[in-house]
């Protein structure tokens, strides 16, 4: 196979995964192994760079190839930005030509001959026409908005501002369109992995300390068992959260003394690694996911016991998911108060009363944490502070 064939088939792949993301709703950890079958290590990192760089920067491509197009010659150009494989594949490779050393020429040849394994060889000469407009710029920038500049959906801008001040967007945002280094990738996979929870958990709580981990995905439980497999008082349910009855028994009759909630969340904080998020949430699916944190919450608050903390964490920016999550619960939990918390020094954080926002920064991604404590038998329900609520704590992340 020639190198331009090899290119072309790379971009085909890359569109094909994109697609399946897409259409989907899958995560890139799904799509890029089979993207990726059957080639050597370098081409498949090529894919992978290309589909989730695509996704990084795709509302703004899109707005710049609707733009290339109306200023191209005939219906030709219009009708292959709205045919979503070609727009898919020309998304790919303005991504190529601006993040690969590959040479905008190249690219551009590329994808025309990937328009033939498309089965739409008359598409060829529009896309060489729009990408190479597209690529060029002429202006974009200069008239772009910020949520195009930043390439977000305009509705998740809006309630970043909202929720963070534009500000404090305008400091971070820039870092999400990003390639993630080797240091945030490893930070992101040592700060929720179930070895390091029950580590945490189990420090200072002498040898009868026993760690019970929740999952209702078979792959993700298969996978935390195998993570899990030295720490000997530690066992993996299988299971819905949101219903103790599936995993209740494994806690013991007395309840756990201490919970760490990982809830499902928008991803806001973590665009970097998870730009999939970007294409698959909205103010809808965000509104769903803040009902079933409640549940969440209400389950393992039912199986903590007396005297016991739970963690809540998410990987998202937005206070829906966060600050107005915890204190919505607090206030109808019996027996549940905030502990105020202290994030670690240097990190770029919010801390309020409610728990601890850390933005998107060159050591970290984003994401929040909330300290909820349940009040010995008797005591009422709570809310912020009450108890020993102004011991403050460390976090860890």
């Amino acid at each position: 196979m020639s190198r331009a064939a090899r290119r072309a088939e790379s971009l085909i792949r890359s569109v094909r995964a994109l697609e399946h993301i897409i259409e989907r709703k899958r995560g890139l950890e799904d799509a890029l192994p089979r993207a990726s079958a059957g080639l050597e290590a370098r081409a498949g990192g090529v894919i992978h760079d290309t589909v989730a760089g695509t996704l990084r920067h795709l509302h703004q491509y899109e707005r710049r190839l609707d733009a290339a197009a109306a200023a191209a010659a005939g219906d030709r150009a219009w009708r292959a930005v709205e045919d979503m494989p070609l727009r898919l594949l020309m998304a790919s490779a303005l991504f190529q030509c601006e993040h690969t050393p590959a040479s905008a020429a190249h690219v551009v040849r590329s994808a025309t001959e990937g328009c033939a394994q498309l089965g739409r060889a008359w598409a060829q000469a529009p896309i060489e026409s729009v990408v190479r407009n597209a690529a060029a710029g002429r202006g974009f920038f200069s008239r772009a908005g910020a949520a195009e500049r930043l390439s977000l959906p305009a509705w998740l801008h809006e309630d970043l501002v909202s929720n963070l001040g534009a500000r404090r967007l305008d400091a971070f945002g820039p870092l999400l369109l990003q390639r993630p280094s080797r240091l945030h990738l490893a930070v992101a996979s040592s700060a929720g992995s179930p070895s390091e929870y029950a580590a945490r958990l189990s420090e200072g709580s002498g040898p009868a300390a026993r760690l019970v981990a929740v999952e209702r995905s078979r792959r993700k439980a298969a996978a935390l068992r195998e993570s899990l497999a030295g720490e000997g008082r530690a066992a993996v349910v299988c299971g819905d959260a949101t219903r103790p009855e599936e995993w209740a028994a494994a806690c013991g009759e007395g309840g756990a003394s201490a919970v760490v909630l990982d809830a499902p969340c928008s991803a806001s904080g973590i665009l970097r690694t998870r730009p999939e998020a970007k294409v698959h949430q909205s103010r809808e699916s965000v509104e769903a996911l803040c009902e079933t944190q409640q549940r969440l919450l209400r389950a393992a608050w039912s199986r903590l016991a007396p005297g016991g903390e739970l963690l809540y964490t998410t990987c998202s920016l937005l206070r829906a998911e966060n600050e107005e999550a915890v204190q919505r619960f607090a206030a109808e939990a019996p027996g549940a108060t905030l502990a105020p918390l202290r994030p670690p020094r240097g990190a770029l954080s919010r801390a309020q009363p409610q728990g601890v926002t850390f933005l998107p920064s060159e050591e970290h991604q984003g994401g929040f944490v909330a300290l909820l404590r349940k009040g010995e038998r008797g005591q009422g329900r709570g809310g912020r502070g009450g108890g020993d609520s102004s011991r403050r704590r460390d976090v860890f992340v």
